[in-house]
This record gives structure tokens, C-alpha cells and sequence, in this order.
């Protein structure tokens, strides 16, 4: 019998503890080293922290997001761009380790069926769609969606509106408990002016139940809402609790029932302004060096968030009809501002300085940190508890300053009642999260609000890698830190081997791209240092990583600006990383499969010998002799102009080992030039793979509509993922769920949600 869901989480409990760190003075001169995550002993010392650095980036820029007031547009209390890897789970190259790639036909000796093509072997990754073989939990136009797939059809039980956010949400399935990781914005929740228009379209009224603007501070933009669901009863479907988060979903793994939620969070409450709140428009159109605010041509404007300033008068841009006459402006000594404009500009950035100064200076703990609004709704009726997600003890921040977000990580046990446990924070954007089964690591870079400074040309780039171990259930402990050279991509480029960190980054030493060069580094931990044993560089210089695999000792690296260079990098020797052969082909492969011993399945993109795309392609390699490597095939994945989901989100990729199937959702347009006509095509195309015989397309599938007007064109609904159960491969797209036969993918049943 199941309690209710997960300790909510017991917030990995990441115990710090940094050299020196209980005696150091934050505010000192002390040099604390960029790779340690240090403690804080109290919640004076934490505020200090974040005022501090907050009004040293006010005083350089005017804001304390670090960039300067040009008409960035700011949401969630940051400027575009600052995020690190993007909320949600992006996915630009893949990488793992294991000679069998997740989700082959292997589930533990149950029934033939396939599970989410994931990054490492035993941890799970959130994705729209769930199975155990029997059961099918899809997400799909708002709503989870239960589907039986235990008879000789598919089903549909049961389907439960998920509300607000549910249109962008990923799933864990356990046993008799799913949780859904969504994400959506206080406005949603009844925040704003609901029914009132707010430019082009209206605010949403609030939805019947809980009204989050209540319960979180002003200037709260995206809120993280993980949804624990009872699916014991597929004709009940039923959500247990809710836990709102102010921040967005970095990234999410499960393993043996655990999870591990990884979430970004930017200070509330704190109502900055810019220097466009401050102007005074009458003395600029006095002086007759300004345009008229009304009609001046601006990016953004105050209500957007931006502070451009109009053209300035007899520069490209300004109207004409307000360009000042010769001898009309006044006269100004030498040295100074020679427009009304500018004068006024700088008065108004000067006094926005001022005001947000005064706006840190008056802040609070509560401004700084993450708040959670928990509802149980276990009983029937809403019982709210909500906070601060952290203490102050439980937060960290590296040795370099790395930004004011807080990424927290919340432990969320699926087999547990719903408790909020000892949380942990970092002070940090966390650019990627990795997991293996055994640690979770964390990445971060120094912060750049101006690249390519003076004294950072010649010096490149850095990453710091942090190391939690997650051997208890119930907390992760961190135990150590290390910096490599370069950046560090996505999570699909960092592999944990016998021990050992292999992280694949690309380092740069100026804005000229010709300086660019990758490298694949060796970590191990010694200590609290995870310290370089081995490395290898000179990858593609002048290029960037667009694909990684780690497979056993071994790791592929893609890289492309003109040619893609296919790398193999023999780590069987930690210590001693060599590049031991080198493939040069047109255009380049973006996700890298192993589909069968020495042999790997390439999804990407086919080229020129002059650098241009010509559409999508599959590789198959030969990677038997690793000083060696071959194309021995390829294929046009659909048809010119296409476009597939699985070049950047390997889980949208199927393979079936047993039958060599490998399954991709595509979209194309082709033009005829001679019949003049057109043709579509979304959907999913089969192909089996092997050595001898090739790339084989077997079929093709589509959750085509027919219009019901004959002059309107069939609808056709992108085809998200694909899965096999037995002899039945199964593709999920918004309109519901098709069983196909697994030899030629004809059609079996169709479940219209």
C-alpha cells in the first residue's frame, strides 16, 4: 500500500564544508578560491553577501544584473541571456557512458518495452511521456493522459487537466504515483489586473482555487510547480499536492525512486527602475535637442523593461522634423554633453543609481531567497503551508561571484509522505547539472557581464565543477570542486567513468571564433579537489562542439564550422587522454547512438564541402579501429528543408536493439518546380540499421486529420516521441497516441485524446 507521495522535499541537504570558510570575512580582503562553495554562518552574513555584490554591479552599471541600461528586456527580475542553461532541459549534443545506450530493450527483465532515451543507464529524466509496459502516462493539450496498454489495443482511461502550465510539462512515473514538473507565471494564477488588457491582450482570470498572487512577493515572473498525481485508479485520476516554487526547472533525475529537482530562483520583491523612469522630457524638448517621448523611436519602452534611450538628435534614426536647425541649440563649454538629451540621460541614469542603491540597501533575507507555497489536497480540501525554501545556513556561494540566483536542489522521494525537509541553495545561475548514479555534479562560470575584457583575452574561459555525492536518500553531501578550461555546452557533455569525470568543453581566447579549440579533461577526486589528471585539446580549432558520446574508455567528439570532424579520444588511460583518429566529412552529426559493437548511429545534418546545410542525414560509423574511423553509410533522414526534434533532444530518438530499428520524428516541406506544387510531412519515419545492409527506411507513421472543409489542408501534428511495447511501436503527438506494427509500421489502433 502507497503513503502519499515524496518528501518534498527533503532539499538535498548538500553539506559544505570549504576550507577556511567559518573565519573568513566576506567583505575582506581575502582571496577565496573560485572552485569552493563556502557557508554561510548566519542570515546577516548571507544579506551582506547579497547586498555587497548587488551594489558593486549597480555602481559599474546601473542595475545589478551587470549589463548596462540599453534596452534589455528584463523578466523574472533578469535580462535576457543571464540563465544559464535554459529552464527546462535542453539538449544540444548527447553523451553518456555504458556500451549500451538507455533505452535499447533493456528494462530489468520485465516485458519487451522501451524506456525514455536518457543520458545515463539506471537515472531517469523527465519527459512527456512515461511506461512500465502496461501503463502509459502522456502528456498532451494540457492534460495527463492514462492509457492501458496491457491488451492487444491501447486504450485510453482516464485524462486529468493539469491547468495552468500544463502545456509545458515533463513526468517521473513510480509505481502508483506520477510527478509532473511544469511551469508557468503568477499572472497565470490571478496576479495583475485579471480581464484588464494589457497591451494586445487581456490578463488571464484567475483560476477557480488557489490565487498564488496572495502568497508571493511582488515582481515574481515564472513559478515552478512540481504535481504529485495518485494514478492507482486510472478512472480517478487525482492530484494529491502541489509545491510552487518562485524560479524555473533547470533539470530533474530519478533514481531508484528518488528524485533529484534541480530549480533557478531571482530575487522578489525589489523593484528596480532605469534611467527612462527618471528622464525629464520637458527639459530635453526645451533645449530642443530631444524628440517628443511619445513619438521617439525606442526598443523597449519603461513598461517593457527597457531603458534605450531615442536616437540622438542628427545621428540615423531621428525624425528630421525635430532635428535641431544650425545655431538653434544652445551653446555648451568644451567638454561637455552637447544636447539636452545626453545631459538629462545621465542625470536620469545618476538617479537610477541612486534609487536601486537604496532599494538593496533596504532589502531583506526575504528578497533574497526562494519562497514555496505548499498545498495538500490529500484530505479533499486545500490546506496551505508556505515560506522561505531555504535557511540561510543552507546556502552556499562559490569563490568567484557566479550571480544572485539561487539554484536550489530538492530531493523528492516517491515512495514517501510529502514533507519539506533541510533544503540547499547555491548562489549561482548552475549553468549544467549531470548525474550519474552515484554524484550529482554542478557547473558554473565566473562572471562575465562584459566579455573579452583586457585582461581576459589570452586568458579564455572556465568552468568550476562542484561534486554532491548522492549515496543517502535523504540529503547529498558535497564533497568537492575543480576547474576546467572552456565551457562547458550541456549536461551531455560530462561523463562519469570507473570514478572519474570526463568533461568535454570548448574554450575561446578573444570574440574572433578562429581562437576557438576544444578539449576533453580527466577529474578525480583527491580530497575536496577534483583536480585535471589527464587532458587532450586542439580539437577543431576554429570550431565548437556540436556532439559528445562517452562509451566505455572511449569518447566521440563532433565538431563543425565548415567540416565535421569526428574525433575519437582514447580514454582507457585516464592520465594520458590522446586523440587517436580523426574523421573529416561534410556537415555534421548533432547526437551520436551507439547502435551495435563498434558501430554508431549519427543524427545531424548533411553539407557542403563549403560549410552549407542541406538538410538532415544520418550516419552510421565504424568506429572499430579508433585510429581509423569510417562513414560505411548514410541516408537523407525525410526529405530537403526538414527538421527533427531528435537533432537537440535526444528524447525524441528511439532504437530498438533487437530488431535494429531506430525510429525519428520528422517534418519537411518540398517544392515541386515543375508541377508547381508543394507537400508536408510531420510525422515519424523507421529505419533499420546495420552494417552489411545499410540505412533501410521501413515506414513511415502520421496522426493525420482530415478537414473537414475540403478547401482546408489536413492537419498534421508534430510526432513527439516514440516508444515500443512488444511487437507495437507507439508515437505520441497532441492529438493522441498510434499503435504500429513494429516490421513496417503500418497502423494497429488509434487513441484520440
Amino acid at each position: 500500500m502507497h503513503r502519499s507521495l515524496f518528501p518534498l522535499a527533503s532539499l538535498l541537504a548538500l553539506i559544505v564544508v570549504a576550507p577556511g570558510c567559518a573565519d573568513r570575512n566576506l567583505n575582506g580582503p581575502e582571496q577565496l578560491d573560485p572552485r569552493v562553495l563556502y557557508g554561510f554562518e548566519s542570515c546577516d552574513e548571507l544579506l551582506g553577501y547579497a547586498k555587497s555584490n548587488a551594489k558593486e554591479m549597480i555602481e559599474e552599471y546601473g542595475n545589478p544584473w551587470g549589463y548596462e541600461d540599453d534596452g534589455i528586456i528584463v523578466e523574472d527580475g533578469e535580462p535576457a541571456g543571464t540563465a544559464g542553461e535554459s529552464g527546462g532541459d535542453p539538449v544540444g549534443d548527447s553523451g553518456g557512458d555504458g556500451g549500451q545506450a538507455p533505452g535499447d530493450g533493456e528494462n530489468g527483465g520485465a516485458d519487451d518495452f522501451s524506456g525514455t532515451n536518457v543520458q545515463e543507464v539506471g537515472v531517469d529524466e523527465p519527459d512527456l511521456v512515461k511506461t512500465d509496459g502496461e501503463r502509459i502516462l502522456a502528456l498532451a493539450q494540457g492534460k495527463l493522459h492514462f492509457v492501458d496498454a496491457s491488451g492487444v489495443t491501447p486504450q485510453l482511461r482516464g485524462s486529468l487537466e493539469l491547468g495552468d502550465g500544463g502545456w509545458d510539462a515533463q513526468l517521473f512515473m513510480h509505481e502508483d504515483r506520477a510527478l509532473l514538473l511544469m511551469r508557468s507565471y503568477l499572472y497565470d494564477y490571478g496576479g495583475g489586473e485579471p480581464g484588464v488588457p494589457d497591451g494586445e491582450f487581456p490578463q488571464p482570470l484567475p483560476p477557480p482555487g488557489l490565487d498564488l498572487s496572495k502568497h508571493f512577493p511582488k515582481n515574481t515572473g515564472s513559478i515552478a510547480r512540481l504535481v504529485e498525481i495518485d494514478i492507482s485508479d486510472p478512472d480517478n485520476l487525482r492530484i494529491v499536492s502541489n509545491l510552487y516554487v518562485n524560479g524555473d526547472l533547470v533539470s530533474a533525475r530519478l533514481i531508484d525512486g528518488v528524485a533529484r529537482v534541480v530549480l533557478r530562483s531571482s530575487a522578489t520583491g525589489l523593484e528596480f527602475k532605469g534611467p527612462y523612469d527618471f528622464m525629464n522630457w520637458d527639459a530635453v524638448n526645451q533645449g530642443g535637442g530631444g524628440e517628443d517621448p511619445g513619438t521617439a523611436v525606442t526598443t523597449a519602452s519603461p513598461s517593457d523593461g527597457g531603458d534605450v534611450p531615442p536616437p540622438v538628435p542628427g545621428t540615423s534614426g531621428s525624425s528630421g522634423a525635430n532635428q535641431p536647425k544650425e545655431g538653434d541649440a544652445p551653446a555648451f563649454r568644451e567638454g561637455e554633453p552637447q544636447d539636452p538629451w545626453t545631459i538629462e540621460w545621465n542625470k536620469a541614469k545618476e538617479q537610477a543609481k541612486l534609487y536601486n542603491l537604496a532599494i538593496v540597501e533596504s532589502s531583506t533575507v526575504e528578497d533574497w531567497l526562494p519562497h514555496y507555497v505548499l498545498e495538500d489536497l490529500s484530505g479533499g480540501e486545500s490546506k496551505l503551508s508556505k515560506g522561505l525554501l531555504l535557511d540561510c545556513t543552507d546556502v552556499r556561494h562559490p569563490g568567484s561571484y557566479s550571480g544572485l540566483s539561487t539554484l536550489s536542489v530538492l530531493t523528492v522521494d516517491l515512495d514517501a509522505a510529502l514533507a519539506l525537509g533541510k533544503g540547499v541553495g547555491v548562489f549561482s545561475e548552475g549553468e549544467t547539472i549531470y548525474a550519474s548514479k552515484q554524484n550529482l555534479y554542478v557547473t558554473t562560470s565566473p562572471w562575465r557581464p562584459q566579455q573579452w575584457t583586457e585582461e581576459d583575452i589570452g586568458a579564455g574561459l572556465q568552468s568550476y565543477v562542484h561534486k554532491f555525492s548522492l549515496a543517502s536518500a535523504e540529503q547529498a553531501e558535497y564533497v568537492a570542486s575543480g576547474e576546467v578550461r572552456g565551457r562547458v555546452r550541456s549536461q551531455w557533455s560530462l561523463s562519469e567513468h570507473e570514478g572519474d569525470l570526463r568533461i568535454a568543453t570548448t574554450d575561446q581566447q578573444s570574440w574572433d571564433s578562429a581562437t576557438t579549440e576544444s578539449f576533453v579533461s580527466v577529474l578525480r577526486q583527491t580530497g575536496d579537489e577534483l583536480g585535471v589528471i589527464g587532458q587532450v585539446g586542439g580539437l577543431g580549432k576554429g570550431e565548437e562542439i556540436q556532439g559528445v558520446r562517452f562509451i566505455g574508455g572511449v569518447g566521440y567528439v563532433v565538431t563543425f564550422r565548415q567540416t565535421d570532424p569526428l574525433y575519437t579520444i582514447d580514454l582507457h588511460d585516464p592520465t594520458k587522454p590522446v586523440v587517436a583518429g580523426e574523421l573529416k566529412i561534410p556537415g555534421f552529426s548533432a547526437y551520436l547512438h551507439p547502435v551495435g559493437e563498434d558501430l554508431i548511429l549519427g543524427v545531424g545534418f548533411a553539407g557542403t564541402d563549403q560549410g552549407d546545410i542541406t538538410g538532415l542525414q544520418l550516419s552510421l560509423f565504424d568506429v572499430s579501429d579508433l585510429k581509423a574511423p569510417k562513414r560505411i553509410h548514410q541516408a537523407p533522414l525525410g526529405e530537403a528543408f526538414g527538421w527533427s526534434e531528435a537533432t537537440f533532444d535526444p528524447k525524441a530518438f528511439l532504437y530498438w536493439g533487437k530488431t535494429k530499428l531506430a525510429v525519428l520524428p520528422v517534418e519537411s516541406y518540398t517544392w515541386d518546380e515543375v508541377a508547381m506544387t508543394e507537400s508536408q510531412f510531420a510525422g515519424a519515419i523507421g529505419y533499420t540499421i546495420d552494417a552489411q545492409t545499410g540505412i533501410t527506411p521501413i515506414g513511415q507513421v502520421e496522426h493525420a486529420v482530415a478537414p473537414q472543409n475540403p478547401d482546408e489542408q489536413t492537419w498534421l501534428p508534430s510526432i513527439r516521441r516514440s516508444m515500443v511495447i512488444g511487437d507495437r511501436v507507439l508515437t505520441l503527438s497532441e492529438l493522441g497516441l498510434k499503435a504500429s506494427l513494429i516490421g513496417d509500421l503500418s497502423d494497429v489502433a488509434f487513441v484520440e485524446f
